[in-house]
């Protein structure tokens, strides 16, 4: 009788993935509220994932309508998605939409423009009495930093009154949010596409006890996030990409000598004859005890001649 074959390492649903102890429906579902670039980021951990890269049911869920081809849902939605269809194809077919195709270049605009205003609304700003609390906490603190000019999105206006925003003509504060790091075990980096570019919004900081919520730094941007774990790691500093308006990606740096990812789109901020990307690093002797950030907020009035 021929032994069968219980190498763990030929099974990719073994006992030691925990992947491959869900049922596939499950996975899939997991797998959906991943994007595309995501997802095959993490197959290449648990084992099991990977086995969906295969599936067409896999490919359908990026035709959901808060996936990557989200303006195309109703493909999947209409009732002639009974007939077999290739979706690992048409998801390839349509990675570039020209101006030419009027159409789908219309529908994926549209959607695109939707998505934005969806995800700024959803957008939760931290309570207003977070930066005067933490304000103290500024004082015998070296501060390394980076800044740039703030974009204006208003509606522009006529008028000389340069005292206010030359392009809306409404006031903008920039209010000053400091938070303490101590007894936070994690960062949950909020993320705000914006066409082909990205924007850091806020931080929730993750408390070491259960039942304390989140600090919210900044602001927070539910289903956008994505986490660092700070446990066991002393956190030392950033690589920020700078853009126009905000933060475009972050790149945490700790004590050690681990590699780490960057958290946004950073393609639109590299050098491509140094294949680098272009950043300003602030990195401290010892762990970051405190976080600062200006956020601005404007405030309407009625134009002034």
């Amino acid at each position: 009788m021929k032994r069968k074959n219980t190498d763990s390492s030929n099974n990719p649903t073994s006992g030691t993935d925990c992947f491959g102890l869900l049922a596939m429906e499950i996975r899939l579902e997991i797998a959906a509220y991943l994007s595309t670039v995501g997802f095959f980021s993490l197959r290449y951990a648990p084992r099991a994932m990977a086995l969906l890269f295969q599936l067409q049911t896999f490919w359908k869920t990026r035709f959901r309508v808060n996936g990557d081809r989200g303006f195309l849902a109703y493909l999947a939605e209409a009732p002639q998605n009974r007939k077999r269809k290739n979706w690992r194809s048409i998801y390839h077919c349509t990675a570039r939409i020209d101006q030419p195709h009027l159409q789908l270049w219309t529908l994926r605009r549209i959607w695109r423009d939707n998505q934005w205003l969806a995800d700024r609304c959803s957008m939760v700003k931290a309570l207003d009495d977070k930066p005067r609390s933490q304000n103290n906490l500024l004082s015998g603190v070296s501060w390394k930093e980076a800044s740039t000019k703030m974009r204006c999105d208003r509606t522009a206006q006529q008028g000389q009154n340069h005292t206010k925003c030359q392009t809306c003509y409404a006031y903008h504060y920039a209010v000053v949010q400091t938070v303490s790091l101590q007894n936070i075990i994690g960062l949950a980096v909020s993320i705000l596409p914006e066409g082909t570019t990205t924007y850091i919004t806020g931080f929730d900081l993750i408390s070491a006890d259960a039942g304390t919520p989140n600090i919210i730094f900044g602001y927070r941007l539910p289903g956008k996030q994505v986490t660092i774990n700070l446990c066991g790691q002393k956190l030392r500093g950033f690589d920020v990409s700078l853009g126009e308006g905000g933060i475009q990606a972050i790149r945490p740096i700790f004590n050690t000598n681990i590699n780490t990812n960057w958290i946004g789109e950073t393609e639109g901020r590299r050098d491509y004859s140094l294949t680098q990307i272009i950043s300003t690093q602030l990195i401290l002797e010892d762990e970051i005890k405190v976080i600062s950030g200006k956020f601005d907020v404007s405030q309407f009035c009625h134009y002034e001649p």
